[in-house]
């Protein structure tokens, strides 16, 4: 689900890199956005179209959702129409937008 796009080697190196060093409490609180304390920062999210894991219409829904909480400040919406959970095989792409917000 997370990479089914990936060939297997690449699959594999991926699932190496899954082990987590921290403790599963740290995922034990909700998070939640407040648009009193939410929105001065810009905002950028990475819409993947073969995401299994979190589906297109709940992407969707995630960014409008947002974007309904802080109108003045909107995602930007980086759009990888072929890309499943995890990212495109080429992070390049994925790299250039990333720093590109660095600057």
């Amino acid at each position: 689900m997370i990479c089914a796009d990936y060939p297997d080697a690449a699959f594999r190196r991926v699932l190496a890199d899954l082990q987590s060093d921290e403790s599963v409490a740290v995922y034990a609180g909700r998070a939640a956005g407040r648009a009193s304390r939410w929105g001065r920062i810009p905002r950028t999210y990475l819409w993947f179209g073969r995401d299994l894991t979190i589906a297109a219409p709940l992407q969707d829904r995630m960014v409008e959702e947002a974007d309904a909480l802080t109108p003045r400040n909107r995602f930007r919406v980086h759009d990888f129409p072929k890309a499943s959970h995890i990212g495109p095989l080429d992070p390049a792409p994925v790299a250039e937008i990333l720093d590109g917000l660095a600057a």
